[in-house]
């Protein structure tokens, strides 16, 4: 669509079935009887929202933007007293001047926090060990299998940084964390969870242009036992330890 007023069809409808409330009569008050609909399209359709605001509100928690969307435009965001209130953007328009425009109430952003991921291009390295088979670094946890669903310290979202400056203090030489880190210091080999969040947008991630495909395996950073490490398929989703020793594909990725 691309302009003011634009309507278009994407599927049809079908005709409206008559209710029971058609056959009711002054014999038969509560009818049992009733008529289906007709025949309709059924597509699955993806929308994309191009731009969402012209302006937007970016600060740090409880400084006031919610309150300020609040003032300014008809929107009614939920304003409290403690830090991130607000989750997800609240949109607000302004009218003045025979013109409107958009803003958006940004959630709270704390420099050095984690916010989200940045995902490399492209792969660091194709064909590279883990790294350190036989040895069970000290500085970086152990997760266990648990039913191939990795749980806890070394395998949430937000550990792979720390995992991986871990994996270099302990064995310099390891080949997966050495190829992450190539692209420059704030870039990580991802833990297990962060990896399955790669693989869960998958789709996603490689319709943006320029996105090298995913390969077939993937290094995590989260260590399992002295002899095995977390490793990712990209073609079925499956994570599990692998051997150190096995070689898998490294595509690292930075915080935000």
């Amino acid at each position: 669509m691309t302009r003011i007023g634009q309507k278009v069809i994407l599927a049809k409808g079908g005709e409206g079935g008559k209710g029971n409330a058609f056959f009711k009569s002054s014999i038969n008050q509560a009818p049992r009887k009733s008529q289906p609909g007709g025949e309709l399209e059924d597509k699955w359709i993806w929308l994309r929202l191009k731009l969402i605001a012209d302006i937007g509100l970016v600060g740090l928690p409880n400084a006031g933007k919610s309150t300020l969307l609040s003032r300014i435009t008809a929107a009614k965001p939920k304003i409290a007293d403690y830090p991130f209130t607000t989750l997800h953007p609240n949109l607000g328009v302004v009218n003045q001047d025979d013109k409107e425009f958009v803003i958006a109430d940004i959630p709270g952003y704390i420099a050095g926090e984690i916010h989200g991921l940045v995902c490399s291009f492209s792969d660091v390295a194709t064909s590279v060990e883990w790294g350190c088979f036989g040895t069970d670094l000290p500085n970086v946890p152990n997760v266990p299998y648990n039913g191939g669903v990795p749980i806890g310290l070394g395998a949430e979202i937000g550990d792979g940084f720390n995992n991986t400056n871990a994996i270099l203090q302990d064995c310099p030489s390891a080949p997966a964390a050495v190829a992450a880190r190539s692209l420059g210091p704030d870039w990580f080999l991802p833990s297990a969870k962060e990896l399955n969040q790669m693989y869960i947008n998958k789709t996603t991630l490689e319709g943006v242009s320029g996105f090298t495909a995913f390969s077939n395996y993937y290094w995590s950073s989260t260590e399992n036992v002295s002899y095995y490490a977390w490793k990712q398929n990209f073609y079925d989703g499956y994570q599990g330890p692998s051997n150190k020793y096995v070689t898998g594909s490294v595509r690292a990725v930075r915080a935000f």
